[in-house]
């Protein structure tokens, strides 16, 4: 048998074909996985400070998936003498639960978290808060999850490991966050907010790992924050006596 074979065909001495082959391999797809959360990231930050409006611009840069994590510190008058009602952002979630108290005198802070739906996304509408008619601090940061090559993983959960909260007109005392001893989730942020009746300085953060922003209202309200915080063992955040309502709050959040 002469000639040459090229692709299943077989041609013969005259030149026309004499034999076809027909053959094909059959391949299987291989099944993607699901992409793993390997940590967040933050994507913006909306906030406001002041006592004519208890709302805040939805964050830009939003999709499903992500999640907001919204803290408001709201004060009353002195005349009035308590604090204000505690008011979160439709369908959002209190992380303030564990907090022993959460208010002080006419002060009163919140956090709360949202995993974005896409009706969310597309309405964009404003964060309403707390409406306190002294002064209110209101900030949402918006974070997204990503995998190991920095593909965006949808996130499902925010829960909090740890959260200590601290009020005085005095000097308050230094908080520690154990995260060695309690860190279960390293996919996770660490946040602490330093307030005050007046500018707040100085705003230690004390760790082997240094804060990744901070986030200033104003003089009398700042927040700052580290992802994957989970080797900064021992963490301490500290504040002075700098007015009245002086506010410290440091937590631990994990995201899944």
């Amino acid at each position: 048998m002469n000639g040459l074979y090229i692709g299943g065909v077989e041609p013969s001495s005259m030149g026309a074909i004499d034999k076809l082959y027909v053959g094909a391999e059959l391949v299987w797809p291989t099944a993607v996985p699901p992409a793993v959360l390997d940590h967040v990231v933050k994507v913006s930050h909306s906030s406001a400070s002041g006592a004519a409006t208890a709302s805040i611009p939805f964050p830009t840069g939003a999709a499903a998936g992500m999640a907001i994590i919204f803290l408001n510190r709201a004060l009353n008058t002195t005349i009035t003498g308590t604090p204000p009602d505690k008011v979160l952002p439709p369908d959002y979630i209190d992380l303030n639960l564990n907090f022993q108290p959460e208010t002080f005198e006419v002060c009163r802070f919140a956090m709360s978290f949202k995993i974005l739906t896409q009706a969310d996304v597309d309405a964009a509408l404003p964060l309403t808060g707390m409406g306190g008619n002294g002064m209110n601090h209101r900030l949402a940061i918006l974070f997204k999850g990503v995998d190991d090559v920095g593909a965006l993983v949808p996130l499902s959960n925010v829960f909090p490991e740890q959260l200590v909260n601290g009020f005085s007109n005095a000097t308050l005392s230094t908080q520690t966050q154990d995260i060695n001893g309690t860190w279960q989730n390293p996919k996770g942020i660490n946040v602490a907010v330093y307030a005050s009746s007046a500018a707040v300085n100085p705003r230690t953060w004390t760790g082997s790992q240094a804060h990744d922003e901070e986030i200033s209202i104003t003089t009398t309200f700042y927040c700052k924050y580290m992802v994957n915080g989970a080797n900064a063992n021992p963490l301490t955040v500290s504040m002075q006596d700098e007015g009245n309502m002086n506010t410290l709050i440091s937590a631990l959040l994990g995201f899944q």
